[in-house]
């Protein structure tokens, strides 16, 4: 029977806490991934972009201590006009922070394409990976302690995009934007089919490692 594994929290600290304090071979593996994630994010379509990090994990250093969410459901927009100052971030490089206000809601949406751009992608939900729970919107940003980031980079001393679980094309499902309700400005809806083994956790060190390519 296999055992189940939370990633660590680490310890509690009201300080400014970065990756490297929790484990420096995180920010390694942040660093050696983070060229690729971020082609990911200027891809020419948005739509590219939101199938493409499905199964991607988002790590963060909070005070509570280190997070880390594993990307399950996704939306591409693109174009929304007029614009305002809630979605200046939206226009931003590639790989910015953009939360969109609706009422007391707030929605966790990354930057993409080019500069000037009015395209970005949602991450709609995502898997706790201390719990194994689906979280979406304000519980998610809260998770991650980017409730207060809009327009920050998402590749920060703090916060990365790095290896989760590799998906096939089987495991992918394109979501009719009408049947899930979305605006006339999404331009794809995708939901990630994890299996069990996607979704059995192992220490963060172990993993870390064998995305570096140390274990075999």
């Amino acid at each position: 029977m296999t055992t189940r594994k939370t990633v660590s929290a680490g310890p509690k600290n009201e300080g400014k806490l970065t990756l490297k304090a929790y484990d420096p071979k995180l920010e390694e593996m942040s660093s050696f991934h983070r060229q690729r994630v971020e082609g990911i994010l200027r891809r020419a379509e948005s739509t590219d972009s939101a199938k493409e990090l499905l199964g991607y994990d988002i790590v963060a250093a909070t005070p509570e201590g280190l997070r880390r969410v594993r990307i399950a459901q996704t939306r591409s927009f693109s174009g929304f006009s007029p614009r305002t100052n809630n979605r200046e971030s939206m226009t931003a490089e590639a790989g910015h922070v953009y939360i969109m206000k609706q009422r007391a809601a707030r929605f966790f949406n990354i930057s993409t394409g080019r500069e000037g751009q009015q395209k970005c992608v949602h991450v709609e939900m995502a898997v706790n990976l201390e719990n194994g729970k689906l979280i979406k919107n304000n519980e998610l940003l809260r998770t991650l302690g980017l409730m207060d980031s809009n327009g920050e980079p998402i590749f920060s001393e703090r916060t990365a995009i790095v290896p989760g679980a590799k998906l096939d094309e089987s495991q992918i499902e394109r979501l009719s934007p009408s049947a899930v309700g979305a605006s006339a400005n999404t331009t794809g809806v995708f939901r990630a089919r994890f299996s069990r083994e996607d979704l059995l956790l192992s220490q963060l060190g172990d993993a870390v490692d064998l995305y570096l390519g140390k274990k075999e």
